[in-house]
């Protein structure tokens, strides 16, 4: 495409339709200008590799979406001092990498929690990557696993699917992304419902007190990210920040680190940081292809 000068051609005829468009507009948002990538390998020769006006970043991350959450005001139990910030360092350093949108909820109640997730289905539907942390109290029971809003009261076992959020719920809302699925967890701290918890009548159920669970993900392309390996308790950390979040946010930013030397990293440096207190542990499958939070 670079032949005979077509590129500089492009950028001409570019700016002169901007520059027409701009002088018809009479309010702010009277015109719209949507850029739609290529689809297909576009030769732009080697001599516009570094122009300021290509954004080799924003290419790469043009549909990458995340909803990031953080629980922290517990109303029957004490509150976590750490998820909010948790979330907000983790939402940033997604957004400086590039993420096309990138959503932050705070405290929320199971309804707010549950409608939270059905949006966020319908903008991780066809996009490259799709994913979600969550930072706050999470419970596993019967050998499956549910995220804990902060309205919720837990008095007996039987409660948990109304008051809480059934993590394979969560999956499911991220199955239409195209290349990656990402469920990121720091929810594996001691659970301080379990002691509450009342058994009603015959029905007794198992209620995990440490952490939570294994998960098998069955659906393509989904990585569920534990910030301790299943039955661990997470350390919440002592300067605002939990020590898996620290590590997410400085490794997020960090060029050239393909997914599985990310978590990588991610583990060793929550190992180094804990005193081998703390293993993150990762559950799932990916397919071949390179997957880069932030290419090269």
């Amino acid at each position: 495409m670079n032949d005979f000068n077509k590129i500089g051609a492009l950028q001409s005829a570019a700016v002169n339709l901007i520059t027409q468009l701009s002088n018809l507009a009479v309010n702010s948002g009277d015109v719209l200008i949507s850029l739609i990538p290529f689809e297909i390998d576009v030769n732009v020769g080697t001599s516009n590799v570094n122009a300021s006006w290509l954004r080799w970043d924003l290419w790469d991350s043009k549909s990458r979406v995340a909803l990031v959450i953080g629980n922290s005001n517990y109303q029957a139990v004490g509150k976590l001092e750490n998820p909010a910030n948790d979330a907000r360092d983790v939402a940033a350093a997604l957004r400086k990498v590039g993420f096309t949108e990138v959503i932050e909820r705070y405290d929320l109640g199971v309804r707010d929690m549950r409608r939270e997730l059905g949006a966020f289905e319908d903008m991780a539907n066809g996009a490259d990557w799709a994913i979600i942390y969550y930072a706050g109290h999470g419970i596993e029971v019967d050998r499956k696993n549910f995220l804990i809003p902060v309205d919720a009261i837990l008095k007996r076992s039987a409660d948990v699917e109304d008051e809480t959020v059934e993590l394979d719920r969560v999956f499911v809302r991220l199955a239409g992304a195209r290349k990656l699925q990402l469920v990121i967890l720091d929810a594996c701290r001691n659970n301080p419902f379990a002691s509450r918890m009342v058994q009603v009548g015959a029905l007794t159920r198992s209620v995990g007190t440490r952490g939570l669970g294994p998960v098998e993900p069955t659906y393509p392309n989904l990585l569920v990210a534990y910030s301790a390996r299943d039955g661990q308790v997470a350390l919440d950390g002592s300067g605002g920040h939990s020590p898996y979040a620290l590590a997410l946010t400085k490794r997020i930013t960090e060029p050239g680190l393909e997914l599985g030397k990310f978590f990588r990293l991610v583990r060793d440096d929550v190992l180094k940081e804990t005193g081998n207190k703390q293993r993150p542990f990762e559950y799932g499958s990916l397919t071949s292809e390179d997957l880069y939070f932030r290419p090269q």
